[in-house]
């Protein structure tokens, strides 16, 4: 097993609370979605630090991705100085011509979404306009194009570069295999690609698993790429295993007598003679504060429930249950035995969110198993 750090170096020689990187599962993942794709191929999302698990490793850990993208230009940024030489497509495009021209530069691939940045595209030297993307509005109202303005839109942007925009669409309820919704979006969206003749990129994570037939030239795989289910109350698509395992360790024991309370507002307490640890992590770290008590933490192959409430550096667990547990033994909060849907059911949000709000002082070590 091959092991190296990414974040702060400085981290772990004293605090050994982490968040291991999977690079085999996450390789893994890339070619299992790959493999559920009717055409195209998968473009990895990379986007809010590669969902948590570090950007620059995972783009750099996926060579065979002919693109990649990401959420803003700051982000591409990132991956250009750090040696990453693919094309990199920009979900929420540049809103100046300044961000424009740092997409000519850096080799980036903006999406335009509105007539705004259609009119900072234009004031461009034509000879220093990227190509771009062309986002539409198939109902998820977020950005896109709505219907009446495609038209002008797309011959508004084809006169302006040589070569065509990628159109582009996004689903507003892809993760649920039986909506009615998801037919007519694709079906809107198909017409329109048909009508100009281009490629074009519409399926994500859900789609990728779930609707084949939305399967064109570009696919973006985000948090599936992951191993987190897109939706927590569906089965994860076969195939797919956790890229990330977060890790804390013991760092304090105590013995409490029945009755006695737990963390701050004492809003657990003791039914009996308890055993409490205490993990060095927190919700500084990314670990949600509105995590309840009762929310399960795997010590030593147990589940043990959360007692009280999520402090800032440290949460406290009952390990009662536990026959053996010392200073140092690692707990996993969610990962390969621990699934961060499971955490995300007890917090009433969903993975997405977990994985990517663990914080900078977390180191992510990246592990690839020979």
């Amino acid at each position: 097993m091959e092991i190296t750090q990414t974040g702060d170096t400085t981290l772990t020689a004293f605090r050994t609370t982490s968040a291991i990187i999977d690079v085999t599962a996450l390789r893994n993942n890339f070619v299992s979605l790959s493999d559920y794709l009717s055409c195209g191929q998968i473009m990895p999302v990379v986007k809010a630090n590669g969902y948590g698990h570090g950007a620059v490793a995972v783009a750099k850990a996926l060579p065979s991705a002919a693109q990649f993208a990401v959420a803003i230009v700051e982000e591409a940024l990132e991956l250009r100085a750090a040696g990453v030489t693919q094309p990199i497509v920009i979900l929420e495009g540049a809103f100046c011509k300044a961000g424009f021209e740092a997409c000519y530069e850096g080799g980036f691939i903006p999406v335009i979404h509105c007539i705004e940045q259609i009119i900072e595209y234009q004031r461009l030297d034509a000879s220093m306009r990227p190509p771009c993307w062309m986002k539409i509005d198939v109902g998820m109202h977020r950005l896109g194009f709505m219907s009446d303005d495609i038209p002008t839109a797309w011959q508004t942007l084809c006169t302006l570069h040589p070569v065509k925009p990628v159109l582009c669409g996004h689903f507003s309820d892809a993760d649920d295999a039986d909506c009615p919704v998801t037919p007519s979006q694709m079906t809107q969206f198909l017409d329109w690609q048909r009508q100009f003749q281009c490629q074009a990129s519409l399926a994500n994570s859900p789609a990728i698993t779930f609707w084949p037939q939305s399967h064109v030239e570009w696919n973006r795989a985000g948090i599936a790429l992951y191993g987190v289910a897109p939706n927590i109350d569906v089965a994860k698509p076969k195939g797919l295993s956790p890229v990330m395992t977060l890790q804390a360790p013991v760092i304090s024991l105590r013995k409490i007598k029945t009755g006695e309370s737990v963390g701050y507002g004492g809003t657990w307490q003791a039914q009996k003679p308890s055993c409490i640890a205490t993990l060095a992590i927190g919700y500084a770290d990314g670990y949600p504060r509105h995590a309840p008590s009762g929310t399960p933490v795997l010590i030593n192959g147990v589940e043990c429930p959360l007692a009280g409430r999520v402090s800032m550096d440290m949460i406290s667990v009952d390990v009662t249950a536990l026959t053996t547990i010392k200073i140092g033994d690692k707990a996993e909060l969610w990962g390969k035995q621990l699934a961060v849907e499971t955490i995300a059911k007890h917090c009433s949000t969903i993975g997405y969110e977990l994985v990517t709000r663990v914080g900078p002082r977390v180191p992510r070590i990246m592990t690839t198993n020979k």
